[in-house]
């Protein structure tokens, strides 16, 4: 079984929605305990809005931890992408090289600049980690994952560069891990 660790600094854009979903857990115990005391008449019917409250709640939590988990993870094996809408795993021997491009929003290129890993099929696939830019940079942003200072983005970027050239080895020698 593979252990995945995120290969991107845990920052604002990863801690941000863990508070949210909290608030959502909170708002989910303080809506069930009105529930249980409750002394007062419903104006609706009562499954109608339990199913409306915990409905809405379910999907705020839930979103909330799928912003909090968006990033690259990465094991001796294999890559995994994680966006808000879904999961990839890429193995490191189709992964050709690792870049910094400009993040693509349908056909445009935003202001920041994305993680990309280039495949052995010629595919391009763009990560959800970002390059932060200066505050008021004119231009598109897409804010769907962590977005990084130029330190730590290129401390990424080398990182992901190194855990590649690792697992190429695996034919040869047991994969050790870069220091991180």
């Amino acid at each position: 079984m593979a252990t995945w660790r995120r290969a991107e600094p845990v920052g604002i854009s990863a801690v941000l929605p863990l508070v949210f979903a909290i608030i959502g857990l909170g708002f989910a115990a303080l809506v069930t305990l009105g529930l249980l005391a409750g002394a007062g008449e419903w104006e609706v019917n009562p499954v109608v809005g339990s199913l409306s409250i915990y409905g809405f709640l379910t999907l705020w939590t839930g979103f909330a931890w799928r912003m909090h988990r968006t990033g690259i993870y990465v094991s001796d094996t294999a890559v995994r992408l994680i966006y808000p809408w879904r999961n990839r795993v890429i193995p490191w021997s189709d992964v050709v090289n690792i870049a910094s491009r400009p993040a693509m929003l349908g056909t445009w290129a935003t202001a920041r600049n994305a993680i990309y890993l280039d495949l052995a099929n010629g595919d391009r696939v763009e990560t959800p980690v970002q390059r932060g830019t200066a505050r008021f940079i004119r231009g598109v942003r897409k804010n769907i994952g962590p977005v990084l200072g130029q330190v730590e983005f290129d401390a990424t970027v080398t990182f992901l560069r190194e855990m590649r050239e690792y697992a190429g080895a695996q034919g040869v020698a047991e994969i050790r891990r870069p220091p991180r």
